[in-house]
């Protein structure tokens, strides 16, 4: 029976405890935080899945409750607090395989420090930006197999960009093969804002960036609500796809045609069971593993650290957001 444990219990680990509930071979699941109130969460995620496998879920307060030894643990708290987490977790267990999410860590020490001592405690490590493992962007990546993609363009209103765009950046690099690592901050709007998170901020406007053949925008408009829309484009192909309307739309300008297909985006706790069960059962995920992910993070942590820096007067080398 795997032994699995939970480290952060709000509203993402309560949906990632969802995941593990589906998961058809029992288990030990432990989840662990200092809050009460995120203890409840989790408590009432857990009374919402209806499953017939019989798994014995544990809530504790504190690490020390923990097994000697983990099959797979999650780390699902916020980004300011994740390694001295981790760090406090392998003090306490041996974890053979470790899902953290994102955004990862606050400043570029921090990416350094967690691969050396993830690296020396041998432990697989997979970063949650679980877009990759969506069946549509496979599509996606089809579509564009035997072209470099030139433009890929995210747009919406109020959907976090400093939280968020890792995501699309890193499936940018899945799609593409290429990674975004010149950010440019310029087109940002000139200040920041608090996050709906206390203690972080968020910033709106445009982000660009580059890849070695391709250019990366992603806007966040501050008086819509709009739905997100990705746009991707290369020589002769293009790709608009509408996330919240549940459609792709796919043209081949040289065949002039244009076809379209459903595109659903599983739920968190729906996703977190297969990622489960491929980490148990085979080693290995279709998720970035933590080195792919720093490669991705690390430019935008730059990037923004600096701008937040310039308009907060907070230290230079520490972004404010997760």
């Amino acid at each position: 029976m795997p032994i699995i444990a939970i480290i952060g219990a709000g509203q993402l680990g309560g949906r990632h405890l969802q995941g593990l509930l589906r998961l058809e071979r029992p288990a030990d699941i432990h989840v662990v935080d200092p809050s009460a109130a995120a203890l409840d969460v989790a408590r009432t995620r857990a009374g919402e899945v209806h499953h017939g496998t019989a798994h014995a879920v544990f809530f504790a307060s504190s690490a020390d409750a923990l097994p000697d030894a983990l099959d797979y643990a999650i780390v699902a708290t916020n980004a300011d607090i994740r390694l001295p987490v981790i760090e406090a977790l392998l003090a306490r267990s041996r974890v053979r395989h470790l899902l953290l999410e994102k955004v990862l860590f606050q400043s570029v020490a921090e990416y350094d420090r967690a691969q050396e001592i993830l690296r020396t405690a041998g432990v697989s490590t997979w970063v949650d930006c679980a877009r990759r493992v969506y069946p549509n962007y496979d599509d996606v990546k089809a579509f564009f197999a035997d072209e470099a993609i030139r433009t890929f363009d995210v747009t919406g209103g109020g959907w976090g960009l400093g939280c968020n765009i890792v995501h699309f950046l890193d499936i940018f690099a899945h799609l593409s093969g290429e990674i975004v690592d010149r950010i440019d901050t310029r087109e940002l709007d000139d200040r920041v804002v608090q996050s709906r998170r206390a203690g972080f901020v968020e910033v709106t406007g445009t982000l660009t960036g580059r890849s070695p053949r391709a250019r990366f925008s992603a806007t966040c408009h501050t008086d819509n609500r709009a739905g997100i829309l990705i746009t991707i484009r290369s020589d002769s192909r293009s790709c608009v796809i509408d996330e919240a309307g549940g459609m792709a739309f796919f043209g081949d300008h040289r065949a002039k045609t244009w076809s379209q297909e459903p595109f659903v985006l599983p739920f968190l706790s729906e996703a977190s069971t297969g990622i489960a069960r491929d980490i148990l059962g085979r080693g290995k995920c279709a998720l970035p593993d933590l080195a792919e992910s720093s490669a991705v993070h690390v430019p935008l942590i730059r990037a923004l650290a600096a701008f937040i820096s310039g308009r907060t007067g907070g230290p230079a080398d520490v972004c404010p957001i997760t």
